[in-house]
């Protein structure tokens, strides 16, 4: 599935309250 890798290297506001980008 690649909505999962995805939320941790995009981070959708869906899977986490505020996108996380470094």
């Amino acid at each position: 599935m690649p909505w999962i890798p995805a939320s941790f290297l995009l981070g959708d506001p869906y899977q986490w309250p505020r996108p996380i980008r470094r």
